[in-house]
């Protein structure tokens, strides 16, 4: 027998209520069905969702029709309530959490303004041309593939639940079909854009750009908060006006050259970027980003590992492993929110209610946090200046380092940077090695080149999402190969290029061609070293010599794990202009000369040549 689901909003199905008891509904903790917002906040466990991510409001402009709170939107406004009820009171499926009850309330909202713009104000109203001509609507719309989907969830909603409905739709609307089916959006097209992901040019100028910035004004501003604000709270403890602590602020920084608001800025911008460094170099999800605290790194035998919490494993300690410069960020966030620690611990010698104690030593033991004029949810400070995590603001925050750091897209528009695409990023660059394998094997302490002896790491399914991405990252290089007559060289292409034309070519079926290019993915290594793929493979017996054909480029021309691929030719034109600079350097020798010389002639050019065959290249290609 499967066992019974508990809703966590403890609801009671609407058939077991009547239509008049519904005004003593208790919806959550903070809100009564009648209430034109329901607030789940208090039944959201995921620490990075920030509160206004569980608030659902009935309440809202609806272009060029007023708001959907007037009188005249009283049917479908009880509709939209009465949907969203029954999928927490009487879920057909996996319990929602109070954030996909938020996406599912977005999408539902999204619907209900399109039959206000249609002049439908009734569901019963709705004929089958009506919900087809949404249908056309969300189809044709530019929208994310998910977000397409996600609006026609609404049609196969209305339908699975109008049992619950006072007025329900009269027939299905999807026929029977799945959302997807409908939509038009095929699998791939859903697997490419299930998660978001840091194209890899952005990723290194976000990263890049957040590491020179911590590096260039960490210490300096990290100095200043310490002496602004310890002020400050020396003014607090002696009982000062707010005028005389505003005037002991500024001149606490009279000799830095900065003002109050710099300061301000700047913790917030530093802070920020600190939070993208640690993610992005680790992989932890977002909802695990805010477990970690002010003491949670930690070096073991030259390792540094992040210690946290698995959100997904109810609250498990985890860790993960992490290059030196995540360390760096740790110190410099912990040096630039100690100062809000203090205020808290201030706050606790002032409070004697023990719950709101607990929730300010929680608070405390959390390395991402904020000052804040104002706090909505949580305990307001009453004597020591407002402090709160940074969940509220992360998306702004993030925004603004984008901004400053103007990392933009092909169209020039800034990059919409999110908490969840870190952990996508970190496992593409995982795979495709964007600094090179010889990186993670320093930097990282791994003592094998075998990809699942990569992240030594208790993150057992971050492991595994690495492996799945490396499988299907092969699969899209190979495809490249095979398919496409993707011009390759090295020594190594040579067995590829004989598979390819003596028996791939061969294979009749799509499928078929499918299946080998799995199982051959399935085979090989692929592993970068800046300027080829490396085919070796340890656990074979076969060479490993990623680090030797980095340090002599001659390497991909002799070794038979060694493969060029088109998207590796930018890379040997700069190969070739440093090389053509060498030769007329006067600081190298007539010997060292001529060696370069060989290379040029013996290496690179026949590699460029194979690559660009057929067609004009230019140097900035």
């Amino acid at each position: 027998m499967s066992a019974v689901q508990i809703s966590p909003y403890a609801l009671r199905p609407l058939s077991q209520t009547q239509l008049s008891d519904r005004s003593s509904i208790t919806i959550s903790p903070k809100s009564k069905y009648v209430d034109l917002a329901w607030d789940f906040s208090d039944l959201e466990k995921n620490p990075n969702v920030k509160p206004s991510a569980s608030i659902l409001r009935f309440a809202f402009e609806v272009k060029n029709a007023g708001n959907f709170s007037e009188n005249r939107y009283d049917s479908l406004r009880e509709a939209f309530k009465e949907l969203i009820y029954s999928m927490a009171s009487s879920p057909k499926g996996k319990l929602p959490s109070p954030a996909t009850l938020k996406a599912r309330y977005t999408n539902t909202r999204y619907f209900m303004s399109w039959a206000i713009s249609n002049q439908i104000l009734r569901l019963t109203d709705i004929r089958r041309e009506d919900t087809d001509e949404f249908i056309i609507l969300v189809r044709n719309d530019d929208a994310h593939p998910m977000t397409k989907i996600g609006r026609l969830d609404v049609l196969k909603f209305l339908w699975k639940y109008r049992k619950s409905l006072s007025e329900p739709i009269g027939y299905d609307p999807l026929m029977g079909e799945s959302p997807q089916t409908i939509s038009g959006v095929t699998r791939q097209q859903k697997k490419e854009n299930r998660y978001d992901y840091i194209p890899d040019d952005l990723s290194q100028k976000l990263i890049r750009g957040c590491v020179k910035f911590v590096r260039d004004h960490g210490v300096e501003i990290a100095v200043a908060v310490q002496m602004r604000d310890t002020a400050n709270l020396d003014q607090i403890r002696r009982g000062k006006s707010k005028a005389n602590r505003d005037r002991t602020k500024r001149e606490a920084l009279r000799d830095t050259g900065l003002t109050n608001a710099d300061v301000t800025t700047l913790t917030r911008q530093l802070l920020t970027g600190c939070y993208i460094i640690i993610n992005f170099f680790t992989g932890i999800r977002a909802s695990e980003m805010l477990t970690i605290g002010p003491n949670q790194i930690v070096v073991e035998d030259g390792l540094t590992w992040v210690i946290g919490r698995q959100h997904k494993l109810d609250q498990k300690p985890r860790k993960w492993m992490a290059p030196d410069v995540v360390h760096e960020a740790h110190q410099l966030a912990k040096s630039l929110t100690q100062p809000m620690r203090e205020a808290i611990n201030y706050e606790i010698e002032h409070t004697t209610n023990s719950e709101l104690i607990t929730e300010l030593n929680s608070l405390a033991s959390q390395l991402f946090l904020g000052w804040s004029s104002r706090r909505e949810h949580g305990h307001k400070f009453t004597h020591a200046p407002q402090v709160s995590n940074i969940k509220g603001s992360i998306h702004s925050s993030l925004k603004e380092v984008v901004k400053l750091l103007e990392v933009k897209t092909e169209d020039g528009s800034l990059w919409a940077l999110h908490p969840h695409q870190f952990r996508r990023s970190f496992v593409r660059f995982m795979c495709s090695n964007a600094m090179n394998i010889r990186y993670l094997q320093e930097h990282m302490g791994h003592k094998s080149l075998d990809m699942t002896a990569w992240y030594d790491s208790d993150d057992v399914e971050l492991t595994n999402e690495i492996v799945d991405q490396m499988k299907e990252f092969k699969a899209q290089k190979l495809n490249a190969i095979f398919n496409h007559n993707q011009k390759i060289t090295g020594a190594g292409a040579e067995n590829i290029i004989k598979e390819r034309e003596e028996y791939f070519i061969g294979i009749a079926s799509v499928k078929s061609k499918d299946a080998f290019m799995q199982n051959l993915a399935e085979d090989i290594s692929l592993r970068s070293t800046g300027h080829s793929w490396c085919m070796g493979d340890s656990g074979n017996g076969s060479c490993t010599g990623v680090v030797g054909c980095m340090m002599d480029i001659g390497m991909t021309q002799k070794c038979s794990s060694a493969l060029i691929t088109e998207e590796h030719l930018p890379t040997w034109l700069e190969i070739k202009k440093r090389n053509e600079l060498l030769l007329d350097s006067p600081d190298i020798g007539r010997l060292q000369k001529e060696a370069i010389g060989r290379v040029i002639a013996e290496t690179i050019v026949p590699i460029i040549k194979a690559l660009t065959a057929g067609r004009e290249v230019h140097h900035g290609d």
